[in-house]
């Protein structure tokens, strides 16, 4: 392990070389944001009508409310279910984490 105390070896440029352990975090982000994208486009495709419903469904959520709500109707309009995203970015966190470890 290098001593945390000393600079990495400086290039011809004058520029400090890249760690590779400090990149890997960024090769592990393109690797996943490029394998979350074919499971996109892959279930995109395993449900012909999901696309066309996601379209519709976030259209009506970009229309403008009425001008006289409903009484009792004082709730915030959620686009993306708060729980599911909090317990998502958890999980997305500890896998991204134990893959760093990994490798």
């Amino acid at each position: 392990m290098r001593d945390p105390s000393t600079k990495p070896a400086a290039s011809a440029s004058g520029r400090e070389s890249a760690n590779l352990a400090t990149v890997q975090w960024l090769i592990v982000s393109v690797v996943l944001s490029v394998a979350l994208t074919v499971v996109l486009n892959v279930a995109l495709r395993a449900f012909p009508g999901a696309s066309d419903r996601i379209g519709r469904g976030l259209d009506n959520l970009a229309a403008p409310r009425p001008e006289n709500p409903e009484p009792g109707d004082h709730r915030v309009r959620m686009i993306v279910p708060w729980k599911a995203m909090l317990l998502a970015s958890v999980v997305l966190t500890v896998l991204v984490n134990v893959l760093i470890r990994l490798a």
